[in-house]
């Protein structure tokens, strides 16, 4: 049996097995109901003795080896190390930005960190112990009563003593912020009310001792406050204060988290929550807890004969639940034994002072006090005394104690509430305002003439900003009876206190003002506890012989010249001595602490550079055991280190509530040690029970405890050291010394916080700031100033610096005023939801932690690249990737068992089916409602097919081998037509019927087909007709043809006016034999690309056999089973299910138009269930659609039992995220996971691979990015790889079809676990169409601009589009190197890999080889060798931030530089730090940098019409610069030299943050440009949350065009002139100018004559005002009062455009003219002219279509074009609407300064 080692004073005992045993004290009072200690679920309380000794073990020198101490019989050190992890410190990871919905709820698990080595041969014998902790006397004297202070238990009985004997002295009073006292309570009162309370309480609930009692107090409530915390402890109840929440949420978490059943608070306070909760719907009050108002309940006394009740009393005083640094909200239990033993503790250092004026201790510190035998001592204070009204006569007068800390919490409460009582002096709450009136403080404390008082830094400063005597009236009384004031702060600040004392309490009278101001030390996040201050108590024992001997390394940078260096003079030993040290800040960049200097000398030297000016806060606290412990290793620190504080002392708190291993690892913490003869760490246990860790960052110096910050604060980077790589060493800096170097040395920033951001695991420093500066100029400036101030004063290289306006970075409230809060500033900024105006990024010179390629040059296809990942993965442990299926050797029609593979052609078919199955149904149509046509059989399509072919003939002098265009929805008539032109001999190309929503764009892309082809028929029905005859389907094709000649307008045959052919079809009908021979062409696809890259491919009756060959045995399609068609083209898969494997299979094909189903989805679904339809076909954007329909459809409504094969068919990589969805969406209609398969189509083979009736689940593999940017395949977990992907199968080959795995380089065939390009070797194959000039789109003078656009840009690298037959050759016939020369592939252009899977169930067991699609050659692009897909990295953006539109991103590479365009839902303020965000998180996951991130608007980011995204075109938009942005960021610091000058952003963020600041006050950004030329303009932009679709005004879109473009002066910018019918008459605003006719303006810099009658106004604006017109300098002739053309002008590029005119009855005049763009790159200058035409009265509205031609400039850089203008291609731009309230004349003019219009202002009426 393990002894047992008992150590009394933290009831813990330790066995000698290692365990911890928990063992209440003897007098350890369990609550009623609780079987035992654990039914706290806290760790136990420390009951602790009167003497309190911690020490180093006996023989152990202070710095000198330790004594070899005997190895016990425990657990392994390994063991001990894993149970005693470190506190997480560490800054998490930026992996997923989006936090829960509480983010200051604690971790239930702390993470399992890794510690690094520790370095034991440094460390042995030269580790620093622990001081011995200072003794003092435990008889403490109450100085008012000379009552012995041992005689009470608890601080309740404290109370209740003054409340008997110290009746009407007062206690408590408040001051609110006038410096008016609003309440004042004697101990009589305070404790009458706390007995009420508890009498209420004990009374009226049936809680049990212990149970917790919730306060919610505001704090101006502080009186209701006290007396509900005592009544509650009085009643044997835990007090649970709740002050920090800053949320209902929080508050229901406490209520709920210590199952208070009670809460009390005042009726005002829960009258306000009551109105808080009906506000937010859906939030209630938390259930099972009852509301006590406690202001209503009055005061208690006891009946003469019953006496005062005994106070019985849990351990647990209270629960304070205070937020970490982290934001995490926890609950510190904190015991009755702890309040006495801090109370004690600080009454003894603050009762130490010589000087004392109020009742001291130190005449009695020499001898133990006697008791003083005074008639009013008590002997039972339980016992019901003689009430006292007045002091006795030997009491000493009490302090008076002046406060604006937080009297609710921490450090306020226990120096107000709790040392107040039991010190029985008079506290004074002041409001925290009152510092910031001059003189008010002063005044508060002249007039309760205090001895003490506390406070904190920041009060500190405001009261620095004025006198102290400023503001009174009368002369003032020097204030002699202070003799402390208390500042709590987390580090020392000399200077601020040698100011406070020489400025501020000099001039009050202060006697000693350095002596009182004494710094303290305290410990917010574990229950207020004081770690140190100055005092006048002993020194430790063994303090006086520490001196600076101990020799320092030598630090980096230049060393001192020879015999320069000397000692530095030492402080006295005395615990009173103020003591400043002047550190070596690059020793301690380096952890090391390197004294320079000491006392006046530190001072005199603080501004030198490279030193550090730091403040002692003096020795640890009485009982106090310190020690400096690493924080990463928790190994005991040497003593020149910085390490973190570790504290033992009777007054720490028992642990979390509710949170036993967040407790062990904090309140129990355990350091190591490496004894000298064994150099293996073991831990140092002086004290069983642990240490503190108090998260602080320090060392001891002479003894005394210095701090440098909090751990979260300290700033650590990584030292790049080229010579040895492999040494990773890093400097550190501290946050507080880098924003004083911003504030002291940058002029300009007004608050500053440093923090540094995990990504990818580095540090990387971020500053941001606050200044009252919004020119752009200016923030690039300050941005510049402040990195190089932090690479020349601390050799710290930015990450990033941020500048937000003033106040707008996060604040929280300490001690009643909002200072700024790192951990809160930086979770919002990781979130990107800071307020911003400018960011600087520097990665070149922070990020390295990038990974690089092993073929930089070549990529992974490179043959060094192979060469290692050969070495990685050897040849002969893999199997090539190469699979395949066989035809079958007959396909049987089931009906009448013939072999249809004896059929050469479709057509042949038909006419054999038309005899077989005459009256067999072969087509029905189902029309938008949903309800079935009548259906055709096979004999009757026949005919039809006779009819139309007879038709065509007559109608068209058609030759064999013509090509012809067909034009029709899908339906029974597209069919016949199509088998028409086959019997013809013509070879048919299926094109859509255009979309009347999409007019335009059809119309475009058709007109262009046409042009390519020089096909001039068009065939299609009377749906066709009437849409190609309307009077706009013909002005877009007279816009696409304009003036060329050589353009062929098109001739339509409506075959829906075919006359019956009685005839039926065979052989005298059928087709001739040589149109349907094996080479001869049956069909032309077109295939466009996303991008709208028009694709052309040939295919032959032998491969539309093929296609349906392998599409019936694949699928299992069976005669007479119904084939459902409704697709989006008349090409590859949609062509087979609208007109081709009905008539092969001998099935009836139910035909719905696609324009329906976008309509109503829901017809296609009922028809499905309708007619029992085996295999549906459907696609992404069809499942959006009906997802996103204005009435979704309803999945469980439908019975889908029936469907055995719903096909997914995907071009790309399958959705695997969307897949799931739709399986979990389609199990409501009882549809079977197994049913929903994917398939693999391309342009090239309809169907290459698919899922269908393989009959398991899809096979989904989480891959290694990492490894795949590699090129190999490696299958990951998420928790192994939470940056992974989920990728998942496309199925096996089809039937007759061959897939290989190749080196698109090398052309040799991949081995297993390695990407490559997937190629298709197959009879279904189709073959490329070399018709036309050029192929695939290329001739740019014959085809639209909307190809042209996209074609331009080429971005497929690795399968370049063949432009003559030997490039068609090597795509589209293609062999694999060192393979079988017989078979040829195609290149598909898509990347992926071959996964052998097997299962029982699934093919006997044997391996089957899965395909896998991982996307696009043409769109992967390489960064530093390592090849990326844009979809993984768009997803990670779209993920990134919630201000992220839904698939609102678009990457893409242009020469070299990777931009990401992203789109937001609104413009809102978060979109500049929306850039870091997104650079986090894919420098996290992917690893790289992008160089430029683009912020655009709604309707910027082009789609189709399916809602896939426009690469190339995006592309193109921005290589030309049009792209219109609300923000840019280049993360390199500057631009990319491969990539153009953006045009300015059109939203900057000035504008965006609106008219007012954080919190709603006004914010004023800066004077309007032009009024003073000395001051900064301010940014134009658009309104908060305008999107660029909804700008319609003139000067909006001016705004768009022409934005960020300075004209303050002559002929430094644009003009803009808008020619319009508007007059005006009346009065002019300020900073408009009004011209006469015939006068001379000037304009945008530019001088305009303008002859004729009428007037003309000069218009300029800036953000908040107008402003007057800039000087002329240059001629320019405008259009003449008759509206005319200009007669002439500086530039001769104009270019005319019209508009649309329409005029209304009603007065108001809808007026139309035309817009003309003049400019010259030469010029510099750009000017449109709109001029419009409208009635002389009323008011005018002119809708001005606009689209610009802007040139480049030397001066604009680029300019550009709106999301709705499509800038050079001559389409309809925006329609600018102008509103004039005045009377008109025909021929008038407005001109318009673009330069200053901003985007919040409108033109609803020109004066």
């Amino acid at each position: 049996m393990a002894s047992l080692s008992i150590n009394t004073t933290r009831n813990h005992i330790r066995s000698t097995s290692g365990e911890m045993v928990n063992m209440p004290p003897p007098h350890y009072q369990i609550p009623r109901g609780a079987t035992s200690l654990n039914n706290l679920n806290v760790y136990n309380p420390p009951a602790h003795d009167v003497v309190h000794l911690r020490g180093p073990r006996p023989g152990m020198e202070r710095y000198g080896p330790p004594v070899p101490a005997p190895v016990p019989h425990g657990p392994s050190y390994d063991e001990m190390y894993r149970r005693l992890r470190p506190k997480n410190f560490q800054n998490n990871p930026i992996s997923q930005p989006v936090t829960n919905d509480m983010p200051w709820r604690p971790q239930n698990n702390l993470p399992n960190i890794e510690r690094p080595e520790i370095n034991v041969e440094e460390l042995a014998g030269k580790q620093m112990l622990p001081l011995d902790p200072r003794s003092i006397l435990e008889q403490a004297i109450d100085d008012s009563t000379m009552t012995p202070m041992s005689r009470f238990l608890s601080i309740m009985e404290v109370l209740r003593f003054r409340g008997l004997y110290m009746a009407n002295a007062k206690a408590f009073s408040v001051v609110d912020i006038k410096g008016r006292e609003t309440a004042s309570w004697t101990w009589e009162k305070l404790h009458g009310r706390a007995e009420k309370i508890s009498q209420t309480i004990l009374e009226k609930t049936q809680l049990r001792r212990g149970s917790r009692v919730a306060l919610v107090y505001r704090k101006s409530e502080i009186m209701e406050f006290m007396a509900a915390f005592y009544g509650c402890m009085m009643a044997g109840m835990t007090a649970v204060p709740i002050n920090v929440i800053e949320e209902f949420a929080e508050m229901t978490y406490i209520l709920n988290y210590t199952k208070a059943e009670l809460a009390l608070t005042t009726e005002y306070n829960h009258k306000a929550l009551s109105k808080d909760l009906a506000t937010h719907k859906g939030v209630d009050w938390p259930l099972g807890v009852t509301w006590w108002k406690t202001d209503t309940l009055g005061s208690w006394n006891p009946k003469k004969k019953d006496g005062w009740p005994d106070i019985e009393l849990p351990d647990l005083a209270y629960i304070e639940y205070s937020k970490a640094p982290n934001g995490e909200l926890k609950g510190v239990a904190v015991s009755h034994r702890t309040v006495l033993s801090q109370c004690h503790a600080i009454k003894q250092s603050l009762g130490a002072n010589p000087n004392r004026m109020c009742g001291s201790t130190n005449q009695r510190s020499s001898t133990t006090p006697t008791e003083p035998k005074t008639p009013s001592t008590p002997t039972n204070p339980n016992s019901p005394p003689r009430r006292s009204s007045t002091t006795p006569a030997d009491a000493r007068k009490t302090d008076v104690v002046l406060t604006w800390l937080e009297p609710r919490q921490q450090v306020g409460l226990v120096l107000g509430g709790l040392l107040g009582v039991y010190r029985g002096s008079h506290t004074v709450f002041v409001h925290s305002g009152v510092t910031e009136t001059p003189g008010l403080w002063a005044h508060c404390a002249q007039r309760y003439r205090v001895t003490m008082a506390l406070g904190d830094y920041e009060g500190v400063r405001e009261l620095l900003r004025f006198r102290p005597t400023e503001g009174a009236k009368k002369e003032v009384q020097p204030l002699t009876s202070l003799e402390t004031f208390l500042i709590d702060t987390v580090m020392v600040k000399p200077l601020l206190d040698i100011q406070f004392a020489n400025e501020f309490l000099s001039d009050l009278g202060v006697p000693s003002p350095h002596s009182a101001v004494v710094p303290m030390s305290s410990l917010p996040e574990h229950g207020g506890m004081i770690l140190s201050m100055r005092d006048y108590l002993v020194f430790p024992r063994g303090a006086d012989v520490i001196d600076f001997g101990f020799e320092y390394d030598v630090p980096r940078g230049p060393l001192p010249e020879p015999g320069t260096r000397r000692r530095p003079q030492g402080h006295s030993p005395a615990s009173n001595t103020i003591c400043h040290y002047l550190l070596d800040r690059g020793a301690l960049k380096s952890n090391m602490i390197q004294v320079l200097a000491t006392g006046e000398e530190a001072i005199s030297r603080a501004s030198e550079r490279g030193v550090v000016l730091v403040g002692a806060f003096g020795y640890a606290m009485p009982r106090a055991t310190l020690a400096v412990v690493d924080p990463e290793t928790t190994a005991l620190c040497q003593p020149n280190r910085v390490g973190e504080i570790w504290i033992d002392s009777p007054s720490i708190a028992f642990g979390f509530w509710e949170l036993p291993k967040h407790s062990q690892s904090i309140f129990h913490a355990l350091p190591l040690i490496v004894p000298v003869d064994t150099m293996i760490p073991e831990v140092y246990d002086p004290v069983p029970a642990g240490f503190l860790r108090t998260g602080l960052l320090g060392g001891l110096i002479e003894g005394r405890v210095v701090i440098f910050g909090l751990y979260e604060d300290r700033i650590q980077q990584e030292i790049v050291d080229l010579v040895h790589p492999e040494i990773v060493e890093f400097d550190y800096h501290y946050a507080a010394d880098l924003a004083n170097t911003v504030l002291d040395r940058i002029v300009g920033f007004t608050a500053c916080i440093v923090f540094e951001c995990i990504v990818n695991n580095e540090h990387l420093p971020v500053i941001c700031a606050e200044t009252p500066r919004n020119q752009r100029a200016d923030l690039i400036k300050l941005a510049d100033f402040a990195k190089q101030a932090m690479l020349d004063y601390h050799g710290l290289r930015l990450y990033t610096i941020a500048i937000a306006p003033t106040g707008s970075l996060p604040r929280a409230f300490k001690n009643g005023k909002r200072v700024l809060h790192p951990v809160l500033c930086r979770k919002m900024f990781e979130l990107g939801r800071l307020r911003l105006m400018h960011i600087h990024t520097s990665v070149d010179d922070t990020v390295f932690n990038i990974p690089f390629g092993d073929d930089t040059t070549g990529g992974i296809w490179g043959i060094d690249a192979l060469a290692v990942r050969e070495a990685a993965l050897p040849s002969h442990t893999r199997m090539v990737q190469f699979s395949c299926c066989d035809y079958p050797k007959e396909v049987l029609d089931e009906k009448t068992k013939i072999n249809l593979s004896q059929f050469g052609s479709l057509p042949e078919i038909l006419v054999w089916r038309a005899v077989v199955n005459q009256d067999e149904t072969a087509f029905i149509g189902v029309d938008g409602r949903g309800k079935d046509t009548k259906g055709l059989t096979f004999r009757k399509f026949g005919m039809k097919v006779v009819s139309i072919a007879n038709f065509i003939e007559k109608k068209g002098s058609f030759r064999a081998g013509d090509k012809v265009v067909l034009l029709f929805p899908n339906g029974v008539e597209f069919a016949a037509t199509v088998y028409a032109c086959w019997i013809l001999g013509l070879v048919p190309i299926p094109v859509q019927l255009p979309e009347a929503s999409r007019l335009h764009e059809d119309i475009t892309l058709l007109m262009g087909l046409l042009t390519e082809l020089k096909v001039s028929h068009l065939i299609g029905n009377t749906a066709a007709d009437e849409l190609m005859k309307q009077k706009t389907t013909l002005m877009h094709i007279k816009a696409c043809v304009g003036p060329r000649r050589d353009a062929i307008l098109p001739t339509i045959f409506n075959v829906s006016k075919a006359p019956k052919f009685n005839k039926n079809l065979g052989k005298e009908s059928g087709p001739p034999s040589i149109a349907l021979s094996k080479t001869a062409p049956a069909m032309v696809f077109v295939h466009y690309s996303t991008d709208m890259r028009r694709t052309l491919v040939k295919v032959s009756h032998f491969t539309l056999m093929a296609q349906c060959r392998a599409q019936k045995v694949q699928c299992r399609f069976k005669t007479g089973r119904p084939i459902l068609s409704c697709w989006r083209t008349f090409s590859g898969v949609g062509l087979l299910y609208s007109c081709a494997l009905g008539v092969y299979v001998g099935a009836p094909t139910v035909m719905i138009q696609f324009s329906d189903y976008a309509m109503s989805p829901h017809i296609y679904f009922e028809a499905l269930e309708r007619h029992g339809v085996r295999d549906a076909l459907l696609n992404y954007a069809m499942l959006e659609q009906a997802t996103n329909a204005s009435e979704p459809i309803t999945i469980s409504s439908y019975n889908f039992t029936g469907v055995k094969n719903f096909l997914l068919n995907s071009e790309g990589r399958p959705r695997t995220e969307v897949n799931q969805a739709i399986e979990r969406r389609f199990a409501q209609s009882r549809m079977e996971k197994t049913v929903i398969n994917a398939m693999f189509g391309h342009m090239i083979n309809p169907m290459v691979t698919t899922r269908s009736y393989m009959g398991i689940e899809p096979v989904r593999l989480h891959l290694s990015l990492k490894a795949l940017r590699r090129g190999i395949v490696q299958v990951t977990t998420e928790q192994e790889d939470p940056t992974g992907i989920w990728v998942e199968d496309s199925g096996v080959p089809i039937c007759g079809t061959t897939v290989a795995i190749v080196n698109p380089e090398t052309r040799e065939i991949c081995l297993s676990r390695e990407i490559g390009e997937i190629w298709v070797s197959s009879d279904a194959n189709v073959q490329s169409y070399q018709g036309a000039a050029r192929e695939h789109g290329r001739n740019m003078s014959n085809t639209s601009p909307l190809t042209v656009e996209a074609s331009a840009i080429s971005d497929d690298k690795h399968c370049p589009e063949p432009t003559s037959p030997s490039d068609v050759n090597s795509r589209y016939n293609v062999t694999i190197a060192r393979g079988d020369a017989r078979i040829s592939y195609v290149r598909t252009g898509e990347v992926g890999f071959l996964w052998n899977y097997s299962k029982e169930t699934f093919n006997g067991g044997k391996p089957t080889s899965l395909l896998f699609v991982l996307g696009s050659i043409g769109e992967t692009f390489e960064v530093n060798g390592l090849m990326h897909f844009p979809k993984d990295i768009e997803a990670t953006i779209e993920r990134a931030h919630p201000n992220v539109a839904p698939s609102g991103s678009i990457v893409f590479q242009a020469d070299q530089a990777v931009v990401c365009v992203i789109q937001v839902r609104q413009a809102d303020v978060s979109v500049i730090n929306l850039c870091l965000t997104v650079m986090h998180q894919i420098l996290e996951k992917h690893q790289f940098v992008p160089d430029v991130i683009a912020v655009v608007g709604e309707g910027v980011l082009t789609k189709n019409r399916f809602g896939e995204k426009q690469r190339g075109k995006m592309l193109s938009l921005f290589m030309s610069a049009k792209m219109p942005l609300l923000y840019i960021h280049y993360p390199r610091g500057k631009l990319p030299k491969s990539v153009p000058e953006q045009m300015q952003p059109t939203v900057p963020m000035v504008a965006i943050m609106g008219r007012h600041g954080p919190g709603g006050s006004n914010y004023s950004p800066s004077t309007p440009t032009g009024s003073n030329p000395d001051k900064p303009s301010s940014i134009r932009s658009n309104q908060s949350g305008a999107s660029l679709a909804s700008m319609r005004s003139v000067r909006s879109f001016i705004g768009i065009m022409f934005n960020n473009i300075k004209n303050n002066h002559a002929g430094s910018g644009p003009s803009f002139s808008v020619s319009t019918a508007a007059n005006s008459v009346g009065a002019y605003p300020s900073g408009y100018t009004h011209h006469s006719h015939g006068s001379t303006s000037s304009i945008g810099g530019y001088h305009s004559s303008r002859p004729g009658s009428g007037s003309s106004i000069g218009l300029t604006s800036s953000f908040t005002g107008m402003m007057p017109p800039s000087t002329p300098t240059g001629p320019s002739t405008l259009s003449n009062a008759s509206g005319s053309s200009p007669t002439s002008h500086s530039n001769s590029n104009v270019t005319p455009m019209s508009s649309t005119i329409d005029h209304s009855e009603d007065g108001r005049t809808t007026s139309s003219g035309s817009v003309t763009q003049c400019g010259s790159p030469s010029s510099g200058t750009t000017l449109i002219t709109a001029t419009l035409s409208g009635n002389s009265s009323g008011v005018t509205t002119a809708p001005v279509s606009v689209t610009p031609l802007i040139p480049s400039s030397p001066v604009l850089g680029r300019a550009g074009a709106p999301s709705n203008v499509a800038a050079a291609n001559g389409t309809p731009g925006t329609t600018a609407s102008t509103d004039t309230n005045d009377t008109t004349k025909r021929g008038q003019s407005i001109i318009v300064n673009t330069t200053n219009v901003p985007f919040s202002e409108t033109m609803d009426g020109f004066p």
